[in-house]
């Protein structure tokens, strides 16, 4: 079972994501949330539209940690991405990590990950 785009119920702050990309190497001059996934209790995961200033289009998938306390290990998108990272270039197939955000200047502070 897929789960389907569904409006943003927690909201990302576009600015801090912009801003983390283009200190990577992948500059967009606007970053939008276009859904939310899901609607349990795992990691909230967004599709976010990023457009270059030439116009050119990029659709990526961004998974964070959620807010509030958690034990440790629970909802370790550091250790998703290091999996991820891992099997790039292997036979499994696995979306192309663009890096790990573990200090956003945003107001939740958690981990990012996007991919594509």
């Amino acid at each position: 079972m897929q789960d389907e785009a569904e409006p943003v119920r927690l909201p990302l702050d576009t600015c801090a994501v912009q801003n983390w990309l283009s200190a990577h190497g992948h500059a967009f001059k606007d970053v939008r949330v276009l859904a939310q996934f899901g609607a349990g209790q795992s990691n909230p995961t967004y599709l976010l539209q990023c457009t270059k200033a030439a116009g050119e289009q990029t659709k990526l998938v961004l998974r964070r940690k959620p807010p509030g306390e958690l034990l440790p290990s629970a909802h370790d998108v550091a250790r998703e991405h290091r999996v991820l990272a891992a099997l790039q270039g292997s036979r499994v197939p696995v979306p192309r990590v663009w890096g790990l955000c573990t200090r956003c200047s945003s107001p939740s502070s958690s981990p990012l990950s996007p991919r594509r």
